[in-house]
């Protein structure tokens, strides 16, 4: 197959700068080449767009180079200056364009940038780990360009619809887990408005959270005793305060024969280490008259699947009713994360969630329902330099004068600090050690670890674990 530019003038398919004048720069050959190159393999999978095997990098490369030499060629020929400089870089940035990220690929690869976030095709800015928030130095020649990338980018994922006037918004993940979410005009003041969170594994399991300083050794000693012992949690906190990661490493403390079920909006949990691990997805309304398949209905679903547990990635509607309804039918030990800024914002938030899915309990019956459901919420908070910690740790004790009472067993010492025990045992303890018979153990172990060590008796309740 011959180069675009050693074709004859009367080829259907002429190179993309036909009768004009070569560029001068490498900015303003860029996209022809990359426009050359791409045409060059359109016959290859779409999987090979998102996860390029060796052979297909190989090829695309050695495509690149013929229509850099090509290209060169042609300006020879009409006297122009031929494209000077680093040629492998110039290749490199073209295979980036056709088979990864374009001029995005630099950040893309830093596994220290957290987050992308465009306003139009070529400004933005780029933020770190930590917090560093600094102004994007790259972008796309046009708004076109930009939309039909990332069009491809979604396409490629198998699970989305393209943006377009009709369709102006979409969220989806990425190959490699990252989410996306692109909105275009009308919605949008700018042509597009991007925002790339990237998928950063950085804590798997409960001693990684310890590392990074999201909880305490006596919380971590406690949480493992929670998930083994089939307690059901409730993980709240604002956006970007690592919900999904912390129910990520949680699930590290899973029995590993344990039945899982996730039902996400968005795939983002990577349950890969558990034996039996069955994931769900909602399927959203689309133009042409696809259905949606929601929450609540994945919930009722999951039911059928005998699962050990349920893990709902987020509760943000209706499906509050399905999932405190299987929690409260043999199905301990599920998990939901929720947007609240306190734990005690997150309990009443799971009351107003609970009515928009039923409406006829009046607000005590539903706090009751909760009760019986939920043992214990998880709070997480992110400070300004954008570390992650457990603010505290309640545990639900009942109903009082019709509103849920709660009791802090991890607490910050100061405000930013991580929550550490506070040395008044659980409620719950009692469930635990039915499940599991070395809780006990566990528990001291908690209280030793955060330098809470005395245990006194609480004559008033008769529970030795008390204090």
């Amino acid at each position: 197959m011959g180069d675009f530019w050693d074709r004859p003038p009367h080829d259907p398919h002429p190179p993309p700068w036909a009768g004009q004048a070569a560029a001068t720069t490498a900015a303003e050959a860029l996209p022809k080449l990359v426009q050359a190159t791409r045409q060059r393999v359109l016959h290859l999978p779409p999987q090979e767009f998102t996860a390029p095997s060796a052979e297909t990098l190989a090829l695309v490369q050695q495509i690149a180079q013929e229509q850099l030499d090509a290209y060169n060629r042609q300006a020879g020929r009409e006297g122009a200056a031929r494209l000077s400089g680093d040629a492998a870089a110039l290749v490199a940035q073209i295979v980036d364009h056709v088979l990864g990220w374009g001029p995005l690929a630099p950040y893309m690869r830093d596994p220290e940038v957290e987050e992308l976030l465009l306003n139009g095709h070529e400004r933005g800015f780029v933020i770190y780990a930590g917090g560093r928030k600094v102004p994007l130095e790259a972008g796309f020649a046009s708004a076109e360009e930009a939309r039909a990338f990332f069009n491809r980018k979604i396409l490629a994922g198998g699970h989305g619809y393209a943006v377009s006037p009709t369709t102006p918004h979409q969220d989806a993940q990425l190959p490699d887990g990252s989410r996306l979410f692109i909105a275009m005009e009308p919605l949008t003041r700018d042509p597009l408005s991007v925002t790339i969170r990237r998928f950063r594994p950085v804590a798997r399991t409960l001693d990684d959270l310890v590392t990074l300083g999201t909880i305490s050794p006596g919380l971590r000693h406690f949480l493992e005793a929670a998930m083994q012992g089939y307690l059901t949690v409730v993980i709240a906190g604002g956006t970007g305060t690592g919900k999904t990661t912390f129910l990520q490493a949680l699930s590290s403390a899973f029995p590993p024969l344990d039945r899982v079920v996730t039902i996400e909006d968005t795939p983002e949990l990577d349950l890969s280490q558990l034996e039996d691990w069955a994931g769900l997805r909602v399927r959203h309304a689309t133009a042409d008259g696809v259905t949606e398949i929601g929450m609540g209905a994945l919930v009722r679903d999951a039911l059928r699947m005998r699962p050990d547990r349920i893990i709902l990635g987020e509760a943000r509607g209706a499906e509050m009713v399905d999932i405190l309804t299987a929690c409260n039918t043999g199905h301990d030990g599920s998990l939901f994360t929720l947007h609240a800024n306190s734990a005690r914002e997150a309990l009443e938030r799971m009351v107003t969630l609970y009515r928009m899915g039923n409406n006829n309990l009046n607000p005590l019956e539903i706090r009751k329902e909760l009760l019986l459901a939920v043992d214990l919420v998880v709070h997480l908070r992110r400070d300004r330099a954008g570390r992650r910690y457990v603010a505290d740790v309640v545990e639900l004790t009942g109903v009082q004068e019709h509103n849920l009472a709660a009791e802090a067993l991890f607490q910050a010492p100061e405000p930013g600090q991580t929550a550490v025990c506070v040395g008044i045992a659980p409620r719950c303890l009692q469930k635990l050690q039915q499940r599991l018979p070395h809780a006990a153990a566990l528990w001291q172990a908690a209280r030793q670890a955060d330098g809470n060590v005395s245990l006194t008796p609480d004559p008033a309740s008769g529970d030795p674990w008390r204090r």
